[in-house]
């Protein structure tokens, strides 16, 4: 009973992250939409339900970099405005089999490292990858996120989900979230959990649905910004991890200390990005402009 209801509580957060994802990057913040592509839904819950968190959070610090290149290199090369569902669906299955392939690499090349162990030097190389991508931004005429369009939020989500399209791809992501579901129980090894841990389903799902809706440059906008989310998630799942040994493991009040502990987690996840990213943006923005 207890594993139905997390099997559940899990599918409506990704499904929850999907929508807010593809909503925020269609009407509210491009920049913000590009971070929140990697936010650690799914890591919370894999790192609650894990026999060694430490271990699982350890494969995730590795994998979650790849992430952030991965929506770079998609938003550069997959905005296909009105393509078929089809075609959505080829390019889903083939940006997933290669991030299975790269994740996979990684994950066992970290094998023989202690969780713990990992956490400095790949929080480094995380804030240089970061760095790199901010570096490389778009010049200062284009690099403003699009005006937020903050009014009619009730009006601009019936829209989203008046959609056949975008109805379809929600029936798509259950099922992909099934499958994964299944895999996970099927192959309960301590890699395979985190490298699933780490997959960005509600992101990958998110920029697939908005490279048929947006043009080519307001996509950039969105990958551009993905590699900064790898710290705040490398540095979200550390202190995550440390907090999960004390929580309560099984019954009832593992289900309601560990919802609250990732409700706190995520709630603090969201105001860094909704606060700090527009900031950061401006910032640059007003720097390059006066070069």
């Amino acid at each position: 009973m207890e594993a139905a209801i997390l099997i559940a509580f899990r599918l409506i957060l990704a499904l929850i992250g999907f929508v807010a994802i593809a909503y925020v990057g269609r009407f509210y913040d491009r920049r913000v939409a590009g971070v929140l592509l990697t936010f650690p839904l799914l890591n919370a819950i894999a790192l609650l339900t894990a026999p060694d968190p430490q271990i699982v959070a350890g494969f995730i610090y590795g994998v979650v970099i790849w992430n952030g290149v991965l929506f770079l290199l998609i938003s550069r090369t997959s905005a296909r405005p009105e393509a078929s569902e089809f075609y959505l669906l080829v390019r889903l299955a083939a940006w997933s089999v290669l991030w299975f392939i790269v994740a996979a690499g990684i994950s066992l090349g970290l094998a023989d490292v202690v969780g713990a162990h990992r956490l400095p030097w790949l929080f480094v190389l995380s804030v240089a990858v970061a760095c790199a991508c901010i570096v490389f931004w778009q010049p200062a005429g284009e690099i403003e996120s699009a005006a937020p369009r903050r009014r009619g939020f009730l009006r601009q989500l019936r829209s989203l989900f008046a959609q056949p399209a975008f109805l379809g791809r929600l029936a798509l992501f259950v099922a992909a979230f099934c499958l994964l579901t299944f895999v996970a129980w099927k192959y309960p090894g301590t890699w395979i959990v985190g490298v699933f841990a780490a997959f960005p389903l509600p992101g990958i799902f998110a920029i697939a649905s908005l490279s048929n809706t947006l043009p080519a440059r307001y996509l950039r906008d969105i990958g551009d910004n993905a590699p900064l989310g790898a710290p705040l998630v490398i540095v979200f799942n550390a202190a995550f991890a440390l907090v999960v040994p004390d929580l309560p493991r099984y019954g009832m009040p593992a289900l309601l200390y560990g919802g609250l502990a990732c409700l706190v987690g995520w709630g603090l996840y969201a105001v860094i990005c909704f606060a700090a990213i527009p900031q950061i943006v401006s910032a640059i923005t007003q720097r390059r402009k006066q070069a």
